[in-house]
């Protein structure tokens, strides 16, 4: 899916279903990065659920997969390209 039709589904999304309870499959933490709660899942099982501020203080899984996907900005200092810890 391109980025504009992206963007004109969460519109959608954030403007009709703002009181509702909203399951989301996602693939660009971008999307839901603004969401009440985050499941990260891996091989089937939660490893991870939270607030995105919340898991993203942690520098877990969803720390790690918005630093890949460009969500938002490293600012650790002890990550290396890897994203491994130095």
């Amino acid at each position: 899916m391109d980025a504009q039709t992206d963007a004109d589904i969460q519109h959608t999304i954030r403007t009709y279903f703002n009181d509702a309870t909203v399951l989301t499959i996602a693939h660009r933490i971008s999307t839901i990065i603004d969401y009440d709660l985050i499941i990260v899942m891996d091989q089937g099982k939660i490893i991870e659920m939270g607030e995105p501020s919340t898991l993203l203080e942690r520098e877990g899984a969803f720390w790690k997969l918005a630093i890949e996907g460009g969500a938002v900005q490293d600012t650790s200092g002890g990550a290396g390209a890897s994203g491994e810890r130095e």
